[in-house]
């Protein structure tokens, strides 16, 4: 008004408008209250996937299915990881019938058939079958294993075969219509399940099921727009059924939550409860592709960030320490590093870290903390392993008695267990926090090894008085085109 502007709205219709926009599209933020007593907010990480099947600049590019794509890969859902170590997408669409992996059903042929994994292939497999296409040329496979009706019940196959998913033919529900499946699994393929429904097949009422996989990254920011460092934590998340030529924008990229106070593994702990919550009772939304409501599995795929938040997520001291890998056991004691043997042994791969045994390593570490000498005791554990727990309690002081620790210790748990005080990507399901963090480039290699073999040159050549000889030939070289993108 002092400016002279027109049609100001006034306070308090800007909250009724407000309050009216989050009836409209619902309030994805919700407060969290850490064990620390740390407050921050956190956006529901369900509520950000829905919207991107909403939205059709992001639904129309999805991939809802790995792709097996040789020796070659350009995106995300080209890896083993997808295609092999992750549940398989749970159902798969076919002539508007929705069938489900682990689910019995029967081919065009009359064969009874088990499907294990979905996934994306070329048009043609060993046998010559060639089923419809996708949209990319692609033809949907079904991995699983042929079943036998024998009197003493369903014999399962222990070989898996592959068949194109255009020969399905009658799903679950026409077969439990009727007495087929009163025979049961015989004794010797119980091993493979039952032939009861898929858990989703009731929990979707009628709604076709996509697996949603995620990139989760996290690292310190500042919050302020000045030089002047203003550390927040921060963390977001990618949908990796989109492509990477998508995911590198900024709009792809999903924000989470942010704290300049609360520690990172509590942040992770209320990302790991929204997420696990959001794939135990499923998203359920429009899709505005096939303009149809569907139900949404979230998972995640790999955690990224730099070398030293990497490390506090995988509950690793850092390249510091005695065995410096987060992904194995490579390393050992100074002096066995110095020697021949021990020298020699760092540029191999040692025994691959495990969540489990990061998790025994971790207990261990507090049990030693209960006892006499914890300092000392604790120290010694961390330099053997490489393992340190920064979400855990600290050690209590040696001149605690045992039971005065263990007292102290159950109160500073607040009613809640060891596991649950621990790193909580120690127990995520779908990731392995020791192999499931891709290589940070900028420090490791960049900064690391190419600033220092560049600062190492230059340094002799300076010295020998070469210097500007290196400088006119580094001036020659042709600069066209070292800026075109990748």
């Amino acid at each position: 008004r002092e400016l002279g502007a027109q049609n100001v709205p006034s306070l308090d219709v800007t909250k009724k408008c407000q309050l009216f926009v989050e009836d409209l599209v619902g309030q994805p933020t919700e407060k969290v209250t850490a064990r620390s007593g740390n407050i921050f907010y956190i956006n529901d990480i369900a509520n950000a996937i829905a919207k991107d099947y909403a939205d059709p600049l992001t639904r129309c590019r999805d991939s809802h299915y790995p792709e097996d794509g040789g020796k070659g890969m350009s995106q995300v859902f080209n890896g083993t990881k997808m295609l092999l170590d992750l549940p398989s997408p749970p159902a798969a669409r076919v002539d508007g019938t929705i069938y489900f992996v682990n689910e019995l059903l029967q081919d065009s042929l009359g064969a009874y058939f088990i499907p294990e994994r979905f996934f994306l292939g070329s048009p043609f497999v060993e046998g010559g079958v060639e089923g419809p296409k996708q949209s990319d040329g692609k033809i949907l496979y079904a991995l699983g294993r042929a079943a036998q009706p024998t009197d003493a019940g369903f014999i399962i196959n222990d070989e898996q075969e592959i068949i194109p998913t255009s020969m399905f033919a009658w799903s679950y529900e026409d077969i439990s219509s009727t007495n087929e499946l009163d025979c049961g699994l015989t004794a010797s393929s119980a091993k493979y399940g039952s032939l009861g429904p898929n858990p989703l097949h009731e929990k979707a009422q009628g709604r076709m099921v996509y697996a949603v996989p995620l990139i989760i990254f996290m690292d310190d920011v500042s919050g302020n727009i000045l030089k002047q460092w203003n550390k927040h934590h921060a963390i977001y998340m990618l949908n990796m059924n989109l492509p990477c030529e998508m995911l590198e924008k900024e709009f792809f990229v999903q924000f989470i939550t942010s704290s300049p106070h609360a520690a990172p593994m509590e942040l992770m702990r209320a990302m790991k409860d929204s997420l696990c919550n959001a794939a135990q009772s499923g998203i359920v939304t429009w899709d505005c592709k096939d303009e149809e409501e569907v139900m949404l599995i979230p998972s995640g795929l790999f955690l990224a960030g730099n070398n030293p938040m990497q490390a506090e997520e995988c509950s690793h001291t850092g390249l510091n320490c005695n065995y410096f890998c987060r992904t194995c056991d490579v390393g050992g004691t100074k002096e066995y590093k110095a020697s021949e043997e021990g020298y020699n042994s760092i540029f191999k791969s040692g025994n691959l870290r495990t969540p489990e045994k990061t998790t025994k390593d971790i207990q261990h570490q507090f049990e030693a903390a209960m006892k006499s000498g914890a300092t000392t005791k604790v120290q010694s554990a961390v330099s053997s392993t490489g393992v340190r727990d920064r979400s855990g309690l600290p050690a209590t002081a040696e001149s605690k008695i045992t039971a005065a620790l263990e007292k102290e210790f159950e109160e500073s748990l607040r009613g809640t267990t060891l596991n649950d005080t621990m790193n909580p990507l120690l127990g995520m399901n779908g990731i392995n926090m020791h192999l499931d963090m891709p290589t940070e480039i900028l420090h490791t290699i960049l900064l690391g090894v190419v600033k220092y073999f560049w600062g190492q040159s230059v340094f002799l050549l300076e010295k020998a008085k070469l210097l500007h000889i290196f400088q006119s030939r580094l001036e020659s070289v042709d600069k066209d085109g070292l800026n075109t993108p990748c």
